[in-house]
């Protein structure tokens, strides 16, 4: 074998030697009784945010917000969060809230902000309406729309 294939070699070993990303399991929210506070919040969230893109949006939550993001990724249809407490050493996200999971033997897709905002909420143990503003807020600020940021 050449330099250039142990190279390789070393490469792909310490790619499979490497810890699977802390995966959220989908459809924790299930088992969170609904609040009127949260309808609430809910009320004209998805409005807030628009059709999805593509792409990461930063999420600005208190304790997380230094480098976590949400988004939406056409490829698989759904939505997404990748969150770090704020301080991580970690490269990887403290958790990562995939777009499409097994929940009881059944595909489960994150299809809206909504139920991202909810797998964030038991993620993180924030309150519904603080990560739903937190969300709106990363929006904002990613499509320059500067209106009412300070009223959130």
């Amino acid at each position: 074998m050449s330099d250039g294939d142990d190279r390789a070699f070393e490469v792909l070993r310490r790619i499979m030697a490497a810890p699977e990303p802390n995966l959220w399991p989908l459809g924790t929210w299930l088992q969170h009784e609904e609040t009127p506070e949260d309808r609430s919040a809910l009320k004209s969230f998805d409005l807030s945010l628009g059709y999805p893109e593509g792409g990461q949006i930063p999420l600005i939550l208190t304790g997380w917000e230094e480098r976590s993001v949400w988004g939406f990724d056409p490829q698989d249809d759904a939505y997404f969060a990748q969150l770090w407490r704020n301080g991580s050493p970690s490269e990887r996200p403290d958790v990562w809230i995939c777009g499409r999971g097994r929940v009881d033997g059944r595909e489960f897709v994150v299809t809206t902000t909504r139920l991202l905002a909810q797998e964030v909420v038991e993620a993180t143990g924030r309150a519904l309406s603080q990560v739903c503003k937190a969300m709106i807020r990363g929006h904002r600020r990613v499509s320059s729309d500067t209106s009412e940021l300070d009223d959130l």
